[in-house]
């Protein structure tokens, strides 16, 4: 299914969060690899919050999903969120 371009993999949700953030937020890591593995992801987009998946993440102590996230070579370490906070600050 994600290898159809007419599947939007940057849909958002009431709060901001792309299907990739919530997948990260379920710690769902066969989700979030396959997600990724589709490259029309993009890994920094920004809830309104400002937390990227990396930030969910980090947050939520989700080893495995921060590992499939670090491989992405897109992927900003210093994106800060609404409270200030960088992925550097975990």
């Amino acid at each position: 299914l994600l290898d159809d371009a007419r599947v939007r993999t940057d849909l958002r949700d009431l709060s901001d969060r792309t299907p990739l953030q919530l997948a990260v937020y379920r710690d769902d890591k066969e989700t979030v690899a396959a997600l990724l593995e589709c490259h029309r992801v993009d890994v920094n987009l920004q809830d309104e919050l400002g937390n990227t998946p990396l930030h969910f993440a980090a947050m939520g102590g989700y080893l495995g999903v921060m590992e499939e996230l670090l491989g992405s070579l897109t992927l900003n370490l210093d994106l800060k969120n609404v409270d200030g906070n960088s992925i550097r600050d975990w």
